[in-house]
């Protein structure tokens, strides 16, 4: 990741920029979603476990 940063800032062609920063954007929204998603199942197996 912060090789692809590196990379970004590194070529001056907007075009290599723009990938860049597509992919950091999808990468962070694939991580959050992912542990959003971890989070929430392993709240509910507490629940379950609960009653």
């Amino acid at each position: 990741m912060v090789v692809g940063a590196l990379l970004g800032e590194n070529i001056s062609i907007i075009g290599f920029q723009k990938y860049f920063l597509i992919f950091h954007f999808f990468f962070f929204f694939f991580f959050f979603f992912f542990f959003f998603f971890f989070f929430l199942m392993n709240s509910l197996i507490k629940l379950e476990n609960l009653y």
